[in-house]
């Protein structure tokens, strides 16, 4: 039984993961989502200093987070002047 649960492991989903990373085309796809939308996350949180919401209800926190984009945004076209 033990033996069957260590077999398992080996071809669990984190083992597949790791083939599908580990490929080439894991590899590239990987690489793409680098460049994603996370560094405004980070951004937000550690350059700005905002970490969570402060309001409640959906349409209070959507208004809230569209703020702090408009915020980051504002800031970028302070920094390297607007696009032509």
């Amino acid at each position: 039984m033990l033996l069957e649960h260590i077999a398992s492991e080996k071809t669990g989903p984190l083992q597949r993961m790791k083939q599908k990373i580990d490929s080439k085309l894991g590899r590239y796809v990987y690489s793409q989502r680098l460049g994603s939308i996370e560094p405004v996350f980070g951004y937000i949180w550690d350059t700005i200093g905002i970490k969570r919401c402060t309001l409640r209800e959906k349409t209070k926190v959507d208004s809230q987070w569209k703020l702090f984009t408009l915020l980051h945004k504002l800031t970028k076209v302070q920094r390297f002047g607007a696009a032509p």
